[in-house]
């Protein structure tokens, strides 16, 4: 690990950066970093707080599985305590979101791929497998 701008940051992952993502894009490599750790101070003290939030959902799914020990899941209860802990929510009302002032280029080839993403994603099955996919957050971009 390397010190950028305060950030430790993998040195293959700052090589990347700044010999070949960087250049041709007139953003220079100490404002890109001083930028980024600009931006995980700002986040940093919400992003723990998601964290432990997390962790204490996740403390209370591990017991609740734990305390079936090994009986089968009934799916309507198991629905129960997903939304008596938060971690399931009542489905919200139809809405639409919309954008403005986005490149052509994005517009055109990125709809498709995200409608299909979305198509797959079981956001609403309070299944074991959604818990996991919930779950995935990476602690290594926060600042030390």
């Amino acid at each position: 690990m390397i010190d950028k701008a305060g950030l430790r940051v993998a040195a293959p992952l700052a090589r990347f950066l700044e010999d070949q993502a960087l250049p041709g894009t007139k953003v220079d490599p100490s404002a890109f970093w001083s930028g980024m750790a600009d931006i995980y101070a700002r986040f940093a003290p919400e992003n723990r707080a998601l964290l432990a939030h997390r962790d204490a959902l996740q403390a209370k799914i591990d017991a609740w599985y734990g305390a079936l020990g090994g009986r089968p899941v009934d799916p309507d209860a198991q629905a129960r305590f997903l939304r008596e802990i938060g971690h399931l929510v009542e489905e919200p009302s139809p809405f639409v979101a919309t954008s403005t002032r986005v490149d052509d280029e994005v517009a055109r080839l990125a709809e498709p791929a995200t409608r299909r993403a979305h198509s797959q994603c079981p956001v609403r099955s309070p299944t074991p497998q959604t818990h996991a996919g919930a779950a995935c957050t990476t602690r290594s971009m926060a600042p030390t």
